[in-house]
């Protein structure tokens, strides 16, 4: 199975490599895009190392390749599932109304129509619980996405509540749920 993984940036976004190296080591394909807010966070050359792929980043190097000079386009209309972890509020928002403003939200844009689409929220809990974040999780639902998370604990702003990020367990089973019925 081909992943494409989509990092945006949420201090969770750590938690993203864990999720990467699993599938790796289940013999998928992972790429990884990821969001100049999420290079904050964790290095591009974290997810080459453990991919061995190279990870598409905003500032991409200037090549002459086909799928290099198209980064927009390839891996992800080749990809079986997409999935964004951490998802922020403002990600989230970019792919309900299919804004390509960065290497995530373009790579959504460009995936073939049969793709299994996931986005994992993380986020503040007065954030995830905001009219316009539900209102864009509804309509990524009705346009075919699947939900995980987030899950009630204890977040990186201190609070305890809803918003956390669902645990690197619940999205490699979920993911791997898809490759099991591939």
């Amino acid at each position: 199975m081909h992943i494409l993984v989509g990092v945006s940036g949420g201090i969770a976004a750590y938690k993203a490599a864990e999720v990467v190296s699993q599938l790796a080591q289940k013999d998928c394909t992972v790429d990884v895009c990821m969001t100049s807010n999420a290079e904050r966070f964790i290095t591009p050359l974290t997810f080459t190392a453990l991919t061995g792929r190279a990870t598409q980043c905003q500032q991409q190097i200037q090549s002459s390749t086909q799928t290099e000079t198209y980064a927009h386009l390839y891996p992800s209309s080749e990809v079986d599932l997409f999935i964004v972890m951490p998802a922020t509020a403002s990600t989230i928002a970019r792919l309900a109304v299919g804004l390509g403003e960065d290497p995530v939200s373009n790579a959504a844009l460009a995936l073939k129509s049969d793709c299994i689409k996931q986005v994992c929220p993380a986020m503040n809990t007065n954030m995830w619980q905001q009219a316009s974040v539900q209102r864009n999780c509804r309509t990524l639902e009705h346009d075919g996405w699947e939900i995980i998370g987030p899950e009630t604990g204890r977040l990186a702003c201190g609070t305890v509540g809803e918003g956390r990020l669902a645990s690197p367990t619940r999205i490699l089973d979920s993911v791997l749920q898809h490759k099991n019925k591939s």
